[in-house]
């Protein structure tokens, strides 16, 4: 007889509790929700000692435990793809800020100045390929012009294994 009172008293606790979550929704859209939530755990209250007289308590909290952790593992996988996907952006942004850096470093070394640099890069089986370079700028003595762009072709073609007609240097 004890189990019987305990069970109503559960019952009636869970209906004081739910009426009151109830009471301080607002009105909206979620009310709705909470009630078909409340629904459900109001079944479970009120069938937990059948299950439990039949043996199937342990059971249903185990297939529960057991959807609830599969769910779990794939929400975790589809963070880590996300993470993944983010971090290789991050990785492919940095690596094409890198290169136009360096790029500019040639073009600097060899002796021009206020120097600008555009590449465009295609992306294939892993890897960033330069497809062309446009680099602009100014020529502290216009004598050494050529000298000065056929050094940075040779360096540039020879680094990054670019073609020498993908270069340009105005």
């Amino acid at each position: 007889m004890d189990f019987l009172r305990e069970w109503v008293k559960n019952i009636v606790c869970y209906l004081c509790f739910a009426q009151i979550v109830e009471q301080l929704l607002p009105q909206g859209n979620y009310r709705k929700y909470v009630r078909f939530f409340c629904g459900l755990l109001l079944i479970v209250i009120v069938i937990s000692p059948f299950l439990d007289a039949a043996g199937m308590s342990e059971t249903l909290t185990s297939q529960w435990r057991t959807i609830m952790l599969r769910e779990e593992w794939n929400s975790l996988e589809r963070e880590r793809e996300g993470l993944e996907q983010l971090r290789s952006e991050t990785i492919t942004r940095a690596c094409r800020e890198e290169i136009q850096r360096q790029v500019a470093a040639v073009a600097e070394g060899n002796g021009m100045e206020n120097v600008q640099v555009q590449v465009t890069f295609s992306e294939g089986e892993g890897s960033l390929q330069m497809d062309s370079v446009r680099i602009t700028g100014q020529y502290p003595d216009e004598t050494k012009r050529e000298m000065i762009q056929k050094n940075i072709l040779g360096e540039l073609s020879d680094i990054y294994q670019v073609k020498e007609n993908q270069i340009v240097i105005g």
